[in-house]
């Protein structure tokens, strides 16, 4: 039977087709905004448990006896490669390390105390090991004055490294800090200043200073810029002394208030406590604060050859950082004649030569009985924090 487009049950069934059409977009619409209202897309899945995993160690200096020790003969060039072969294959478990620079990189005369200017293999051997950012503004910043500052800054760039901190002039400050750069997909807004420099810094030059109008305007434009997270990298306190002052408990507290998520503390060369604070701003929050992580690589007295790697950990849900935990490392700087070098050894490194359970440095009894009361002093110092169990 053929339908004409005038009959009765072609009408019908056309207005059934409709109602059908009509009913199945109707329920369509209804899941649609269903999905709508309660956020979910089934496509665009939330992000859940991301984890950001960093690490930082402190002072990397550059004194005298530390340069010549990197001289090599053979090639008449500054080597220091090996010098941090042990710690080198641990830092590709974190998504982003970094250093505190105390030496210029202002060319020859290479020098030490009180005018540090190293070579600039030094710099490459720190980003071969696995250093992702560099900061420089320390009181030594300036020692070369602007000369100086110019050229350690082309020299970073030039090893295409990451660097916080000093600047040419206010027009390149203003146009790239607050330093902030992804990690994961994550916006971290990474904050360098000093205390002051050794030799006063003359304009244009820019060496970034405690000044706490600056640093809240730094960090509003690091939030306006997108940052999830802001980490402040600050060098103050009192040399040589083991407990924190007056001053950086003050002004850790500001920062906390004014929504920094992290404090980390270089310049006394020696290791002083890790605590957690809260802020009546942020009530939710856990902001830690390590006070000084001492030195990285040095060759100061045998009391201040030392200092701790941290590893911290932020959880993303949705895009919004929680601090989640961390962790530390006693780190050593072993002076050897063979090999030649300033070796920086770690907590479990340490424990295993002292042991005889690893043999590539060939140590005396007295050099194992400094490194065994050096770890003991630290853990103790550092007792409730948890210890970085590296294992080669």
């Amino acid at each position: 039977m053929v339908l004409q487009k005038n009959s009765l049950i072609y009408y019908y069934l056309n207005k059934l087709l409709y109602s059908l059409l009509s009913f199945a977009f109707f329920v369509f619409s209804a899941c649609s905004q269903s999905t709508e209202t309660t956020g979910v897309n089934p496509e665009i899945p939330p992000i859940e448990n991301d984890t950001v995993r960093l690490f930082f160690v402190g002072d990397a200096m550059g004194h005298h006896p530390m340069i010549s020790k990197a001289w090599d003969s053979k090639s008449k060039s500054y080597n220091y490669d090996n010098w941090f072969k042990f710690i080198k294959p641990h830092l590709n478990k974190y998504d982003y390390c970094l250093v505190n620079l105390e030496v210029t990189l202002a060319g020859s005369p290479y020098k030490g105390y009180p005018r540090f200017s190293s070579p600039d293999n030094f710099a490459k051997a720190l980003k071969k090991t696995g250093f992702d950012l560099f900061c420089t503004s320390n009181n030594h910043s300036f020692d070369r004055g602007e000369s100086g500052l110019k050229r350690t800054i082309k020299t970073l760039e030039n090893i295409s490294v990451d660097h916080v901190g000093t600047y040419q002039n206010k027009t390149i400050r203003d146009s790239i800090y607050p330093f902030i750069t992804e990690i994961k997909g994550h916006k971290f807004a990474f904050l360098n200043y000093t205390y002051g420099t050794e030799v006063a810094v003359r304009k244009p030059s820019i060496v970034n200073f405690i000044d706490t109008n600056q640093i809240k305007t730094d960090i509003k434009r690091a939030i306006d810029k997108g940052a999830s997270c802001i980490i402040s990298i600050i060098h103050w306190g009192e040399e040589y002394k083991i407990f924190e002052n007056d001053f950086q408990k003050n002004h850790a507290q500001w920062l906390a208030d004014h929504g920094v998520d992290a404090i980390v503390g270089m310049h006394p060369h020696v290791v002083q406590p890790m605590k957690v604070l809260y802020s009546d701003h942020f009530k939710s929050k856990k902001i830690p604060v390590a006070f000084s992580l001492g030195n990285f690589v040095s060759r100061h007295s045998r009391k201040q050859n030392i200092g701790i790697g941290i590893e911290m950990s932020f959880i993303f849900n949705n895009k919004k950082p929680k601090w989640d935990d961390w962790a530390y490392t006693p780190i050593w700087t072993q002076e050897m004649f063979s090999p030649r070098g300033h070796f920086p050894l770690f907590g479990k490194l340490i424990d295993d030569i002292c042991s005889n359970k690893n043999t590539e440095l060939k140590l005396d009894s007295n050099q194992k009985s400094e490194l065994i009361n050096f770890n003991k002093k630290t853990r103790n110092h550092l007792k409730g924090i948890s210890e970085i169990n590296w294992i080669k």
